[in-house]
């Protein structure tokens, strides 16, 4: 049985799935205004990694800040629905198990064209169905905001209004404190919201400044379909 190395999980990782990296650890394809792929975690005090799938927003004003934190992560999971730690020494069988449960989890792997409404359905059902994220409502926020942002780019109002609708009915019981320091003031916060061209515009010019960047322009590219 043949130990491999992270670099080799890595080469193998995005030949498979067609993916590039941008980071060490990050091994993504553009797809219309966002990064998507595999994340691999160093976990502390053990010899092994966590492999998430990962999607990073291409709307921040520098590309810096688009890989600093992810809109939306989920860690792969085993038979059992437990994380899969990849032991530093792995075998080609613990790799190629990684990449058959990745295809199992995630529809949006291999890089391929998807629909916009695909990866909001999708997206709306994790709020729904990950415990993780309907208890924590910073990563609730996390992904409206990806669904918001998605949805304006495409063009498609009806999708961002309805964003809008789920966080004004449920923003009053959130703690106002912790809201504050991610997100700003309530009313502010929902006052912007409803600002749909302006804050497409904005977005817009960011995506167009961050394609341009030599490491965005050599990753593999994909489309919206609708």
């Amino acid at each position: 049985m043949n130990n491999m190395t992270k670099k080799q999980f890595a080469e193998i990782i995005c030949k498979t799935f067609n993916l590039k990296g941008i980071t060490s650890n990050s091994f993504v394809y553009v797809i219309n205004c966002t990064l998507m792929g595999i994340v691999t975690v160093k976990v502390p005090g053990r010899n092994a990694y966590k492999i998430y799938f990962t999607i990073f927003p291409l709307w921040k004003a520098t590309l810096k800040e688009c890989l600093e934190i992810p809109l939306f992560q989920q860690a792969i999971v085993d038979t059992k629905n437990l994380d899969i730690y990849l032991p530093e020494n792995m075998t080609e069988e613990d790799i190629s198990f990684i990449l058959h449960q990745c295809v199992l989890q995630i529809p949006f792997i291999p890089a391929k064209d998807i629909t916009s409404l695909d990866i909001i359905k999708f997206l709306y059902n994790k709020i729904i169905e990950d415990p993780g994220i309907s208890g924590n409502f910073v990563l609730e926020m996390k992904v409206y905001t990806l669904i918001y942002n998605i949805a304006l780019i495409c063009n498609d109002y009806k999708s961002a209004e309805n964003v809008y609708e789920q966080i004004s009915q449920n923003i009053n019981k959130w703690d106002d404190a912790i809201f504050r320091y991610w997100f700003g003031d309530k009313k502010n916060y929902l006052e912007r919201l409803q600002e749909y061209d302006s804050n497409r515009i904005n977005l817009q010019i960011n995506i167009q400044n961050n394609l341009l960047n030599p490491k965005i322009s050599k990753l593999p590219k994909y489309e919206f379909l609708d």
